[in-house]
């Protein structure tokens, strides 16, 4: 179980947390794969619809090199 805590900060200066978690593996070569879900919170107004917004998302990488790629999509 992969737990995931993150605050980005948009290309217009608002912060969003992001707060997954999921299941991952290691192939044979080390790198990540895995399948997570996201919740989301931010105080901006432009942003508060993501308040209610559920993500799923799969993607992987080599975290330990700060190399990972997820596509997060929301769940209608």
């Amino acid at each position: 179980m992969v737990e995931i805590h993150e605050t980005f900060t948009t290309k217009d200066g608002e912060n969003i947390l992001i707060k997954g978690s999921g299941i991952s593996t290691y192939d044979s070569t080390g790198q990540m794969k895995g399948k997570f879900t996201y919740n989301f919170n931010s105080s901006s107004k432009k942003y508060a619809w993501l308040n209610s917004t559920i993500g799923v998302g799969e993607g992987g990488g080599n975290p330990l090199k700060g190399d990972v790629i997820v596509r997060i999509y929301s769940w209608d």
